[in-house]
C-alpha cells in the first residue's frame, strides 16, 4: 500500500510539472498578445492537409514557379463580443479573401501556380490602436503560426523544389514580412529558391533591413531574391499620417522599377483594373517622394479611389488600388525575375 501511494504521488508530480510545462509558453506570450482576444486560437494549429485551410490550391502543376499569397485583412468583428483574432474558418473572412484572389494574386497566374492559405486574422481596427512597436512585436508573433505552418506543409508537400514568389497586400504583406525576416532565415535552402517578394501595402523601412540584413530591397526591374514594395498616395496625402507608411519607408516604382524620382506617364501603365476587376488602358502614373518614401499617383480622382478612413490613412490614400492601379506591370515584372531566376538557377 505505501508503495501504490509513492506511484500515486510520483505520477502526481509528474503530471503537475507537465502542466507547469504546458503553461510555461504563456506566461512567457508578449503583452500584447495576451492582450489580443482571441489569441488561444493560436495554441491550435491549423490542418494544411485538409483543402478546406486552402484558399487556393492549383488542380494541377502547370507551370514552373509557384505563387505563394498571403491576402490583406478581410476580417471584421460584427459586435464588441467578437475577439481581435479570427477563427481559422470565419465565414466573412473567407468570402473577402476569394475577392482578393482576383484582385491581387490573379496577376501571376500566366506564370505561376497558386497556392493560398487561409490564416487567421488580426481584427485591423484594433491593430490601428496598437503602438509600432505593439504591432510589430504582435505580427511577428502571428506570422509564426498560421503562416509558417502553412509553408512546413507547402515545402514539405507541395513545392518539389520549384521556385516560387512571395506576395502579399495590406496585413498579409505585413505576415510576408516577417516571413522574410524569420521564417525563411531558418529555411535558407528554400529562401535561396524566391525569385522575388511583392510587399505591397506595407512599409518595408531602412531599419528593417539593417535589422534583417539576410533581406535585400530591389535595385531595378530584374533582380532576383530581392524584396519589391510600395504604398500608394495622391499629392494631396503629403503630410498626414498613414497607417500603412512608416518612417523610413522605401519604395519602388512599378512603372520604371526605379528608387528615384523619376516620373513614369500613363504611357508606361501596361494596363490597370477598373471597379469590376477587368484589365483596362492603364490609367495611373507613379513617381517616388523619396523622402516619404511612398509612390505618388496624379492621374487619378481622390473621390472615386481614395480609402474613406481619412483620418487614419490621410485624404488622399490610395491603399486599396496598390495592385490595381499597376496590374498588369506586376504581371509584366514577374514574368520579367522569372525569366532571371531560370537563367541564374542554370548557371
Amino acid at each position: 500500500m505505501r508503495q501504490l501511494s509513492k506511484i500515486l504521488l510520483g505520477i502526481c508530480l509528474i503530471t503537475i510539472v507537465g502542466c507547469e510545462k504546458k503553461q510555461e509558453p504563456q506566461q512567457q506570450l508578449p503583452q500584447v498578445v495576451k492582450n489580443t482576444t482571441g489569441h488561444e486560437q493560436w495554441d491550435t494549429p491549423v490542418d494544411y492537409s485538409s483543402v478546406n485551410n486552402w484558399l487556393a490550391l492549383p488542380s494541377a502543376i502547370t507551370k514552373d514557379v509557384d505563387l505563394i499569397y498571403f491576402y490583406p485583412t478581410c476580417y471584421t468583428p460584427t459586435s464588441e463580443s467578437d475577439p481581435n483574432l479570427c477563427s481559422i474558418d470565419h465565414a466573412g473572412m473567407r468570402s473577402g479573401a476569394q475577392n482578393h484572389i482576383i484582385q491581387q494574386a490573379s496577376a501571376f497566374e500566366q506564370d505561376c501556380n497558386i497556392f493560398a492559405p487561409f490564416y487567421k486574422q488580426v481584427n485591423g481596427t484594433y491593430g490601428l490602436t496598437l503602438t509600432q512597436e505593439q504591432n510589430d512585436t504582435l505580427f511577428q508573433y502571428a506570422a509564426s503560426k498560421d503562416a509558417s505552418e502553412a509553408l512546413d506543409y507547402y515545402f514539405a508537400h507541395y513545392n518539389e523544389g520549384r521556385p516560387f514568389i512571395l506576395a502579399g497586400h495590406s496585413q498579409g504583406a505585413e505576415t510576408a514580412m516577417y516571413l522574410l525576416a524569420n521564417y525563411f532565415k531558418s529555411h535558407p535552402e528554400y529562401y535561396s529558391r524566391m525569385v522575388v517578394a511583392y510587399i505591397i501595402g506595407y512599409s518595408i523601412t531602412s531599419d528593417f533591413l539593417a535589422r534583417y540584413p539576410h533581406v535585400k530591397f530591389a535595385t531595378g526591374k530584374s533582380d532576383t531574391g530581392v524584396v519589391v514594395s510600395w504604398n500608394t498616395e495622391g499629392p494631396g496625402n503629403d503630410g498626414y499620417h498613414n497607417a500603412v507608411l512608416l518612417p523610413n519607408a522605401i519604395s519602388i516604382n512599378p512603372l520604371n522599377w526605379k528608387l528615384d524620382a523619376t516620373m513614369a506617364g500613363v504611357e508606361e501603365n501596361l494596363g490597370s483594373l477598373d471597379g469590376n476587376n477587368q484589365l483596362v488602358a492603364g490609367y495611373a502614373d507613379a513617381q517616388l517622394n523619396v523622402s516619404r518614401g511612398v509612390l505618388v499617383c496624379t492621374t487619378v480622382d481622390p473621390s472615386q479611389y481614395a480609402i474613406a478612413m481619412t483620418d487614419i490613412f490621410g485624404p488622399q490614400c490610395y491603399h486599396g488600388w496598390d495592385y490595381g492601379f499597376y496590374y498588369a506591370n506586376i504581371r509584366a515584372n514577374a514574368k520579367e525575375r522569372i525569366s532571371a531566376k531560370m537563367v541564374n538557377m542554370l548557371n
